[in-house]
């Protein structure tokens, strides 16, 4: 047991006295990216391991990373070299491609990223790829990890979707680990109506899929507010189930079995900002769309982007990608421009 306190404590002590990254070395946005992009996006296009580009910064780095698969692309934003990294390698058995070791969302924490893995470990990646010490945490087997929704010098609060030899937990939820003892505990069971979920200001804050309901809870699992919020005149709020001859539909019939889909979730205070994207169809193919919510003193005011959106930076900055004749740029723009 004291070998374990001893390699939590390492871990966060190695990680918080990383020096700080010099406010000169900051990534200058817009951010040419064409080295890189079309490698994103033929990765995300994957059947399987595709899905979403999210981006993350911290310092001069960025890691770009594919919903499904996880791995990473690893961008310097001075010299513009990157790398490719498979946190979750995968196994290939005839053409198709399986992951069996999941890995996080990554979490920008001082000059790293944090991530977690299957097994109950917490892991931290430097610069273009090299890992560094592991945390193994104790007594709880828990797997199908999601994201860190919180880490401190003295807890570690984590969301995984499911594993743990206690029936009680074996659906996921929330957990928080005390990373003095190395000892975790469920806060907050999963709900498959989860649509996104993140933490601010000490609390844990659920939006809901199929309800246009906020429900928070504290950092003892207490739930503390359920707020409701006007109905969006987007967002269908509707459980889809696919029928068997789905993929021989029109696209006009195809569009009304896709659910929407929040791609990010930040709570600034008391105001609530999240992202969708939905779907409908145009010129019988069914399109994208990215639907931007800010829930404010009892007022949803929503607005859909004429661009494609990714999701929001560590201050609420909004990414995207600005594909022009002179390169793919990486933009951010502040949520005072949209709304």
């Amino acid at each position: 047991m004291k070998y374990l306190i001893s390699v939590a404590c390492s871990f966060l002590i190695l990680i918080s006295c990383t020096p700080s990254v010099d406010k000169k070395a900051a990534i200058q946005f817009p951010l040419n990216i064409s080295g890189i992009y079309q490698d994103l996006i033929k990765s995300a296009r994957i059947p399987m391991s595709g899905g979403p580009i999210k981006v993350f910064e911290s310092g001069h780095l960025l890691v770009f990373q594919i919903s499904n698969s996880k791995d990473v692309f690893m961008l310097d934003g001075n010299d513009g070299k990157f790398k490719k990294i498979a946190l979750n390698p995968p196994d290939t058995i005839g053409r198709m491609v399986y992951r069996y070791d999941p890995v996080s969302f990554v979490l920008p924490y001082n000059s790293e990223f944090v991530y977690l893995k299957n097994g109950s470990e917490m892991n931290s990646l430097g610069k273009f790829g090299i890992k560094n010490d592991r945390l193994k945490i104790n007594g709880i087997n828990l797997s199908n990890p999601v994201k860190i929704l919180h880490l401190s010098e003295e807890i570690l609060i984590s969301y995984w979707a499911s594993g743990t030899k206690d029936s009680s937990t074996s659906s996921g939820g929330v957990f928080i680990t005390d990373l003095s003892k190395n000892t975790t505990n469920l806060l907050v069971p999963k709900s498959e109506n989860w649509a996104e979920i993140t933490s601010s200001g000490g609390k844990i804050f659920v939006l809901e899929k199929y309800s246009p309901i906020i429900t928070i809870y504290d950092f003892k699992g207490r739930e503390i507010q359920t707020i409701e919020m006007p109905k969006s005149k987007f967002l269908k709020y509707e459980k889809r189930v696919r029928p068997p001859e789905y993929l021989q539909m029109p696209a006009e019939k195809k569009v009304s079995y896709l659910e929407d889909y929040c791609l990010d979730f930040y709570q600034p205070g008391d105001t609530s900002v999240f992202l969708h994207q939905t779907y409908s169809v145009e010129n019988q193919s069914i399109q994208e769309n990215y639907i931007l919510s800010r829930f404010s003193n009892g007022m949803l005011q929503e607005v859909k982007l004429e661009f494609k959106a990714m999701n929001f930076s560590s201050n609420g900055d909004l990414y995207f990608v600005n594909e022009t004749d002179s390169g793919d740029f990486l933009t951010k723009m502040p949520l005072s421009k949209l709304f």
